[in-house]
Protein backbone atom coordinates (compact mmCIF):
# COMPACT_ATOMS: atom_id res chain seq x y z
CA UNK A 1 0.00 0.00 0.00
CA UNK A 2 1.38 3.35 -1.17
CA UNK A 3 2.21 5.41 2.37
CA UNK A 4 0.50 8.66 3.26
CA UNK A 5 2.47 11.52 3.79
CA UNK A 6 3.03 12.65 7.24
CA UNK A 7 1.06 16.29 6.40
CA UNK A 8 -2.95 15.23 5.72
CA UNK A 9 -4.44 18.63 4.36
CA UNK A 10 -7.89 19.47 6.40
CA UNK A 11 -9.32 19.75 2.69
CA UNK A 12 -9.90 19.33 -0.35
CA UNK A 13 -11.14 21.87 -2.94
CA UNK A 14 -12.57 20.82 -6.89
CA UNK A 15 -12.31 23.38 -9.43
CA UNK A 16 -14.04 22.71 -13.37
CA UNK A 17 -10.91 22.66 -15.45
CA UNK A 18 -12.06 25.47 -17.64
CA UNK A 19 -11.86 27.61 -14.62
CA UNK A 20 -8.03 26.27 -13.72
CA UNK A 21 -4.92 28.77 -13.70
CA UNK A 22 -1.75 28.71 -11.80
CA UNK A 23 -2.55 31.54 -9.46
CA UNK A 24 -6.54 30.86 -8.90
CA UNK A 25 -5.80 29.14 -5.02
CA UNK A 26 -3.98 32.84 -4.01
CA UNK A 27 -7.28 34.47 -5.77
CA UNK A 28 -9.20 32.56 -3.71
CA UNK A 29 -7.15 33.56 -0.70
CA UNK A 30 -7.30 37.23 -1.18
CA UNK A 31 -10.83 36.69 -1.81
CA UNK A 32 -11.00 35.09 1.86
CA UNK A 33 -9.38 37.95 3.39
CA UNK A 34 -11.75 40.48 2.14
CA UNK A 35 -14.43 38.41 3.17
CA UNK A 36 -13.69 38.03 6.70
CA UNK A 37 -12.38 41.60 6.30
CA UNK A 38 -16.07 43.05 5.72
CA UNK A 39 -18.08 40.42 8.00
CA UNK A 40 -15.92 39.18 11.10
CA UNK A 41 -12.70 41.76 10.90
CA UNK A 42 -11.79 40.85 14.44
CA UNK A 43 -11.95 38.12 16.86
CA UNK A 44 -14.58 39.02 18.47
CA UNK A 45 -16.43 39.54 15.18
CA UNK A 46 -15.66 36.10 14.53
CA UNK A 47 -16.39 34.43 17.58
CA UNK A 48 -20.15 36.14 17.51
CA UNK A 49 -20.28 34.96 13.82
CA UNK A 50 -19.13 31.00 14.75
CA UNK A 51 -20.73 30.94 18.24
CA UNK A 52 -16.92 29.50 18.88
CA UNK A 53 -14.40 31.24 21.04
CA UNK A 54 -11.57 32.43 18.41
CA UNK A 55 -8.66 34.71 20.02
CA UNK A 56 -6.78 37.16 18.83
CA UNK A 57 -3.87 34.61 18.29
CA UNK A 58 -5.80 32.02 16.54
CA UNK A 59 -7.42 35.08 14.26
CA UNK A 60 -3.92 36.03 13.28
CA UNK A 61 -2.98 32.39 12.39
CA UNK A 62 -6.28 31.85 10.30
CA UNK A 63 -5.65 35.70 8.04
CA UNK A 64 -1.43 34.06 7.78
CA UNK A 65 -2.63 30.92 6.75
CA UNK A 66 -5.20 32.68 4.34
CA UNK A 67 -2.20 34.52 2.82
CA UNK A 68 0.08 31.47 2.63
CA UNK A 69 -1.94 28.22 1.68
CA UNK A 70 -5.52 29.32 1.74
CA UNK A 71 -5.92 25.38 -0.58
CA UNK A 72 -4.25 23.11 0.68
CA UNK A 73 -5.33 19.95 -2.16
CA UNK A 74 -7.03 21.12 -5.05
CA UNK A 75 -8.64 18.50 -7.94
CA UNK A 76 -9.12 20.12 -11.35
CA UNK A 77 -12.20 18.67 -12.30
CA UNK A 78 -13.25 17.05 -15.73
CA UNK A 79 -16.12 15.26 -14.64
CA UNK A 80 -19.16 17.10 -13.00
CA UNK A 81 -17.23 20.42 -12.54
CA UNK A 82 -16.44 20.24 -15.95
CA UNK A 83 -19.43 18.64 -18.21
CA UNK A 84 -20.12 16.98 -21.28
CA UNK A 85 -18.22 18.89 -23.72
CA UNK A 86 -17.16 18.68 -27.52
CA UNK A 87 -13.77 16.21 -27.60
CA UNK A 88 -11.83 20.11 -29.08
CA UNK A 89 -12.73 21.52 -26.06
CA UNK A 90 -11.68 19.35 -23.64
CA UNK A 91 -8.50 18.71 -25.28
CA UNK A 92 -7.73 22.17 -25.25
CA UNK A 93 -8.81 21.96 -21.41
CA UNK A 94 -6.59 19.34 -20.52
CA UNK A 95 -3.49 20.50 -22.32
CA UNK A 96 -3.85 24.23 -21.05
CA UNK A 97 -4.88 22.68 -17.38
CA UNK A 98 -1.58 20.36 -17.36
CA UNK A 99 0.34 23.83 -18.68
CA UNK A 100 -1.29 26.03 -15.69
CA UNK A 101 0.13 23.53 -13.04
CA UNK A 102 3.66 23.19 -14.60
CA UNK A 103 3.74 27.22 -14.59
CA UNK A 104 2.82 27.41 -11.11
CA UNK A 105 5.40 24.91 -10.02
CA UNK A 106 7.91 26.61 -11.54
CA UNK A 107 7.39 29.43 -9.21
CA UNK A 108 5.93 27.60 -6.48
CA UNK A 109 2.16 28.30 -6.49
CA UNK A 110 0.31 25.67 -6.68
CA UNK A 111 -1.24 23.98 -3.62
CA UNK A 112 0.67 21.13 -1.36
CA UNK A 113 -1.17 18.65 -2.68
CA UNK A 114 -3.20 18.44 -6.02
CA UNK A 115 -4.77 16.00 -8.86
CA UNK A 116 -7.29 16.02 -11.31
CA UNK A 117 -10.52 14.46 -11.27
CA UNK A 118 -11.18 12.04 -14.91
CA UNK A 119 -14.71 10.71 -16.14
CA UNK A 120 -15.70 7.62 -15.06
CA UNK A 121 -13.85 4.44 -17.06
CA UNK A 122 -17.28 2.94 -17.67
CA UNK A 123 -18.07 2.25 -21.25
CA UNK A 124 -19.31 4.99 -22.82
CA UNK A 125 -16.47 7.31 -21.28
CA UNK A 126 -13.52 5.26 -21.06
CA UNK A 127 -11.80 6.73 -24.40
CA UNK A 128 -12.47 10.32 -23.01
CA UNK A 129 -11.71 9.66 -19.70
CA UNK A 130 -8.27 8.50 -20.92
CA UNK A 131 -7.62 11.02 -23.59
CA UNK A 132 -7.87 13.63 -21.18
CA UNK A 133 -5.47 11.94 -18.69
CA UNK A 134 -2.88 11.50 -21.06
CA UNK A 135 -3.36 15.02 -22.76
CA UNK A 136 -2.92 16.71 -18.85
CA UNK A 137 0.16 14.96 -17.73
CA UNK A 138 1.69 14.64 -20.74
CA UNK A 139 1.42 18.70 -21.34
CA UNK A 140 2.54 19.29 -17.13
CA UNK A 141 6.04 16.59 -17.30
CA UNK A 142 6.80 18.49 -21.29
CA UNK A 143 6.39 21.86 -19.66
CA UNK A 144 8.07 21.05 -16.02
CA UNK A 145 11.20 19.45 -17.22
CA UNK A 146 9.84 16.01 -16.24
CA UNK A 147 8.52 16.87 -12.95
CA UNK A 148 4.90 16.42 -11.22
CA UNK A 149 3.68 18.17 -7.92
CA UNK A 150 4.51 16.33 -4.79
CA UNK A 151 1.41 14.85 -4.06
CA UNK A 152 -0.45 14.49 -7.50
CA UNK A 153 -3.46 12.28 -7.32
CA UNK A 154 -5.74 11.02 -10.45
CA UNK A 155 -9.47 10.29 -8.90
CA UNK A 156 -11.81 8.02 -10.27
CA UNK A 157 -15.42 9.12 -9.85
CA UNK A 158 -18.39 6.13 -10.28
CA UNK A 159 -16.17 3.83 -9.73
CA UNK A 160 -18.45 0.43 -10.46
CA UNK A 161 -15.97 -2.48 -10.24
CA UNK A 162 -12.20 -3.50 -9.86
CA UNK A 163 -11.82 -3.88 -13.66
CA UNK A 164 -12.47 -0.23 -13.77
CA UNK A 165 -9.48 0.47 -11.31
CA UNK A 166 -7.25 -1.99 -12.77
CA UNK A 167 -8.01 -0.29 -16.16
CA UNK A 168 -6.71 2.99 -14.34
CA UNK A 169 -3.54 1.33 -12.87
CA UNK A 170 -2.49 -0.17 -16.65
CA UNK A 171 -3.05 3.91 -17.84
CA UNK A 172 -1.13 5.53 -15.14
CA UNK A 173 1.60 2.40 -15.56
CA UNK A 174 1.49 3.38 -19.12
CA UNK A 175 2.08 6.95 -18.76
CA UNK A 176 5.04 6.55 -16.63
CA UNK A 177 6.96 4.43 -18.69
CA UNK A 178 6.16 6.61 -22.13
CA UNK A 179 7.11 9.84 -19.72
CA UNK A 180 10.12 8.13 -18.04
CA UNK A 181 8.59 9.02 -14.79
CA UNK A 182 9.46 7.41 -11.68
CA UNK A 183 7.13 4.18 -10.89
CA UNK A 184 4.35 4.55 -8.78
CA UNK A 185 4.57 8.56 -9.36
CA UNK A 186 0.86 9.04 -10.31
CA UNK A 187 -1.36 7.45 -6.99
CA UNK A 188 -5.15 7.36 -7.66
CA UNK A 189 -8.03 8.14 -5.16
CA UNK A 190 -11.94 5.98 -5.92
CA UNK A 191 -14.92 8.25 -5.43
CA UNK A 192 -17.62 5.84 -3.74
CA UNK A 193 -20.96 6.99 -5.40
CA UNK A 194 -23.13 3.99 -5.94
CA UNK A 195 -24.38 1.55 -3.71
CA UNK A 196 -23.11 -1.88 -5.65
CA UNK A 197 -19.87 0.07 -4.33
CA UNK A 198 -20.91 -0.62 -0.78
CA UNK A 199 -22.82 -3.61 -1.55
CA UNK A 200 -22.28 -5.95 -4.30
CA UNK A 201 -25.05 -9.00 -5.58
CA UNK A 202 -23.36 -11.44 -3.12
CA UNK A 203 -23.57 -9.62 -0.16
CA UNK A 204 -19.92 -8.58 0.16
CA UNK A 205 -18.88 -5.01 0.48
CA UNK A 206 -16.53 -4.74 -2.42
CA UNK A 207 -14.11 -1.75 -1.33
CA UNK A 208 -11.89 -4.13 -0.06
CA UNK A 209 -11.44 -5.56 -3.48
CA UNK A 210 -11.35 -2.32 -5.18
CA UNK A 211 -8.40 -0.97 -3.31
CA UNK A 212 -6.83 -4.40 -4.18
CA UNK A 213 -6.98 -3.94 -7.55
CA UNK A 214 -5.06 -0.53 -7.62
CA UNK A 215 -1.89 -2.78 -6.70
CA UNK A 216 -0.72 -0.09 -4.18
CA UNK A 217 -1.34 3.08 -5.81
CA UNK A 218 -4.83 3.80 -3.66
CA UNK A 219 -4.26 6.71 -1.38
CA UNK A 220 -7.51 7.91 -0.74
CA UNK A 221 -11.09 6.58 -0.76
CA UNK A 222 -14.21 9.72 -0.98
CA UNK A 223 -17.77 9.69 -0.82
CA UNK A 224 -19.92 11.48 -3.06
CA UNK A 225 -22.90 12.52 -1.46
CA UNK A 226 -25.41 13.60 -4.05
CA UNK A 227 -24.57 11.16 -6.61
CA UNK A 228 -24.95 8.40 -3.86
CA UNK A 229 -28.14 9.92 -2.52
CA UNK A 230 -29.89 10.30 -5.73
CA UNK A 231 -29.11 6.70 -6.58
CA UNK A 232 -30.99 5.42 -3.33
CA UNK A 233 -34.04 7.53 -4.79
CA UNK A 234 -34.18 10.01 -1.77
CA UNK A 235 -35.78 13.42 -2.74
CA UNK A 236 -33.19 15.80 -3.91
CA UNK A 237 -34.63 18.51 -0.94
CA UNK A 238 -32.67 16.19 1.39
CA UNK A 239 -29.36 15.49 -0.04
CA UNK A 240 -26.79 16.60 2.12
CA UNK A 241 -23.87 15.46 4.65
CA UNK A 242 -26.29 14.49 7.41
CA UNK A 243 -28.92 12.42 5.53
CA UNK A 244 -29.23 8.67 7.93
CA UNK A 245 -28.07 6.81 4.76
CA UNK A 246 -24.93 8.72 4.07
CA UNK A 247 -23.74 8.33 7.90
CA UNK A 248 -24.10 4.90 7.36
CA UNK A 249 -22.26 4.91 3.68
CA UNK A 250 -19.46 6.37 5.55
CA UNK A 251 -19.25 3.39 8.35
CA UNK A 252 -18.99 0.91 5.66
CA UNK A 253 -16.42 2.96 4.14
CA UNK A 254 -14.79 3.04 7.45
CA UNK A 255 -14.97 -0.33 8.56
CA UNK A 256 -14.36 -2.21 5.29
CA UNK A 257 -11.37 -0.14 5.02
CA UNK A 258 -9.87 0.50 8.79
CA UNK A 259 -6.45 -0.59 8.92
CA UNK A 260 -5.21 -0.53 5.26
CA UNK A 261 -3.45 3.01 5.47
CA UNK A 262 -6.08 4.53 2.90
CA UNK A 263 -7.64 8.05 3.66
CA UNK A 264 -11.09 8.68 3.02
CA UNK A 265 -13.02 11.42 2.48
CA UNK A 266 -16.85 11.83 4.16
CA UNK A 267 -18.45 13.61 2.00
CA UNK A 268 -19.23 16.96 -0.20
CA UNK A 269 -20.73 20.45 0.43
CA UNK A 270 -21.91 23.05 -2.29
CA UNK A 271 -22.23 25.14 0.14
CA UNK A 272 -19.63 28.88 -1.14
CA UNK A 273 -18.92 31.22 1.66
CA UNK A 274 -20.21 34.04 -0.57
CA UNK A 275 -22.14 37.06 0.34
CA UNK A 276 -25.17 37.69 1.21
CA UNK A 277 -24.27 38.07 4.61
CA UNK A 278 -26.72 34.83 5.79
CA UNK A 279 -25.90 32.37 3.36
CA UNK A 280 -21.76 33.26 4.23
CA UNK A 281 -22.76 32.44 7.77
CA UNK A 282 -24.21 29.36 7.07
CA UNK A 283 -21.48 28.41 4.82
CA UNK A 284 -18.37 28.98 7.27
CA UNK A 285 -20.88 27.22 10.05
CA UNK A 286 -21.33 23.84 7.95
CA UNK A 287 -23.88 21.95 6.78
CA UNK A 288 -25.01 21.44 10.12
CA UNK A 289 -24.47 24.15 12.75
CA UNK A 290 -24.51 22.73 15.81
CA UNK A 291 -22.84 19.09 14.58
CA UNK A 292 -19.91 17.47 16.14
CA UNK A 293 -16.74 18.14 13.60
CA UNK A 294 -17.79 21.39 12.01
CA UNK A 295 -15.17 21.86 9.03
CA UNK A 296 -14.64 25.44 10.23
CA UNK A 297 -14.32 25.12 13.67
CA UNK A 298 -12.29 22.13 13.46
CA UNK A 299 -9.66 24.11 11.30
CA UNK A 300 -9.95 26.66 13.77
CA UNK A 301 -9.02 24.25 16.43
CA UNK A 302 -6.27 23.02 14.45
CA UNK A 303 -5.09 26.55 14.17
CA UNK A 304 -5.26 26.67 17.62
CA UNK A 305 -3.28 23.59 18.89
CA UNK A 306 -0.78 22.92 16.13
CA UNK A 307 2.20 24.71 15.25
CA UNK A 308 2.21 22.93 11.60
CA UNK A 309 -1.48 22.81 10.30
CA UNK A 310 -2.00 19.23 9.29
CA UNK A 311 -5.27 17.42 8.83
CA UNK A 312 -7.79 17.04 5.09
CA UNK A 313 -11.74 17.14 3.66
CA UNK A 314 -13.62 17.84 0.07
CA UNK A 315 -15.65 20.85 -0.67
CA UNK A 316 -16.97 22.51 -4.22
CA UNK A 317 -15.84 25.49 -5.39
CA UNK A 318 -17.09 27.66 -8.18
CA UNK A 319 -17.79 24.76 -10.78
CA UNK A 320 -16.31 21.84 -8.69
CA UNK A 321 -16.20 20.35 -4.59
CA UNK A 322 -13.97 21.85 -1.76
CA UNK A 323 -14.23 19.64 2.02
CA UNK A 324 -12.57 18.68 4.78
CA UNK A 325 -11.29 15.56 5.91
CA UNK A 326 -9.96 14.07 9.82
CA UNK A 327 -7.89 11.11 11.40
CA UNK A 328 -11.52 9.10 12.30
CA UNK A 329 -11.79 6.67 15.43
CA UNK A 330 -10.62 3.82 13.55
CA UNK A 331 -7.53 2.55 11.52
CA UNK A 332 -9.07 4.18 8.17
CA UNK A 333 -9.27 7.98 7.72
CA UNK A 334 -12.29 9.76 8.17
CA UNK A 335 -11.92 13.12 6.89
CA UNK A 336 -14.73 15.55 7.23
CA UNK A 337 -17.17 17.27 5.11
CA UNK A 338 -15.67 17.87 1.52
Amino acid sequence: MTPLPGRRPIHTAYVGAHLFRARLAAEWGELALKTLADCAPDAAGLTAALDYQVDERMFARLKEKLRREPIEDLRIDFEDGFGNRSDQEEDAAAQSAGAEVASGLAREAVPAFLGIRIKALGAERATRASRTLDLFVRSLVERSGGKLPAHFTVTLPKVANAEEVAALVRLLEELESRLRLEAGALTLELMVETPRALLGPDGRCPLPALVAAARGRCVGVHFGVYDYSAALEIAPSHHGLRHPACDHARRVMQVALAGTGVALSAGSTNMLPVAPRDHLLRAWMGPAPRATGDAVQRGLRILQGVSGIHGRGRARGPGGPRGARQPGPTGARLWGDQ
